[in-house]
């Protein structure tokens, strides 16, 4: 199990994730995972990690939980960019080319008003 921790309370190694035998009697350090990193899934071989952040453009990469080594998927960027915050949700299947994603965007009206007294 991939347990995220708060900076204010990371793991018993000293970071952010560590991993947990099912039993919770053990845990490793994950190093190279920050606070900015989602972890969207495991691979199908449980020895890598996907994850993303959020910020624009966003990057959907494979983790190695042994090396630390990323590998690019994909960068992830709105059809339309207008008034896009950032990605706030991501799931990737099996298959990397069948993927999901929600993007917050902050749209306004501007209105100009000229000669008021």
């Amino acid at each position: 199990m991939l347990v995220q921790h708060s900076e204010a309370s990371v793991s018993p190694a000293g970071s952010l994730y560590a991993l947990y035998d099912a039993d919770g009697a053990s845990s490793q350090s994950v190093n190279g995972l920050d606070k900015n990193d989602t972890v969207i899934r495991w691979t199908s071989d449980s020895r890598s990690v996907t994850v993303s952040h959020g910020l624009l453009p966003a990057r959907v990469e494979q983790f190695d939980l042994a090396t630390g080594r990323r590998t690019l998927i994909r960068v992830i960027e709105p059809i339309n960019p207008a008034g896009a915050v950032r990605v706030v949700w991501i799931t990737v299947a099996n298959d990397p080319d069948v993927y999901a994603y929600t993007v917050r965007q902050q749209l306004s009206q501007l209105f100009l008003i000229q000669g008021a007294r």
